[in-house]
């Protein structure tokens, strides 16, 4: 009984937000999107570096910032992802249950 409440609660605040959230799913794609442009590109800079002198200092920075970029990057599309499949059909309206 608590759950289905909690459950009923969340459905009515999406429905009420859903200008933010239809927004929430841009900026996170577009984000999403310019960090993977950015790691790609800071991948695609490392990789001489890399192949030169592959145990050095600066380039294990680099590898650090190449990978956060891509987790960031999926995290933004992941966000997108899940707010876009938001299943709310074939539920009544909260104030009525």
């Amino acid at each position: 009984m608590k759950y289905s409440g909690l459950i009923l609660q969340m459905t009515s605040y999406y429905r009420q937000s859903k200008a933010t959230i239809k927004k929430l799913q841009v900026v996170s794609g577009v984000g999403g999107i310019c960090f993977l442009i950015s790691g790609t590109l800071s991948l695609v800079n490392a990789l001489p570096s890399l192949m030169i002198e592959p145990f050095l200092w600066i380039t294990s920075f680099k590898i650090l910032g190449i990978a956060l970029n891509f987790r960031i990057g999926i995290a933004g599309l992941l966000i997108t992802h899940f707010f876009t499949n938001i299943p709310v059909h074939g539920i009544t309206d909260s104030k009525k249950a």
